[in-house]
């Protein structure tokens, strides 16, 4: 009388082993591919201008701004634990 059945189905048996190394094996795979279609990319666009790796003003300025932020944040949240911790 519509009853659900949980146990009607077998139970995959591939050990954590097994599916580990599919997932490796994948990710080889996948990384092999991305591999051959960047030396395809690279041979094409070797007259191509390239661009530098460095952090612009801006992005260095942003950068140094969220982290000032961030630990003065977190120093104020840990004052305020250790505070009340304390005060027990």
């Amino acid at each position: 009388m519509g009853r659900l059945r949980l146990h009607d189905e077998t139970p995959d048996r591939k050990s954590a082993e097994e599916v580990l190394q599919e997932r490796a094996e994948k990710a080889a795979r996948e990384v092999e591919k991305r591999e051959g279609d960047a030396d395809s990319e690279s041979n094409s666009s070797r007259t191509s201008k390239r661009k530098s790796s460095r952090q612009s003003p801006t992005e260095a300025a942003v950068k140094s701004f969220l982290r000032s932020i961030s630990t003065t944040l977190v120093r104020e949240i840990m004052r305020g634990i250790m505070g009340a911790i304390k005060k027990r």
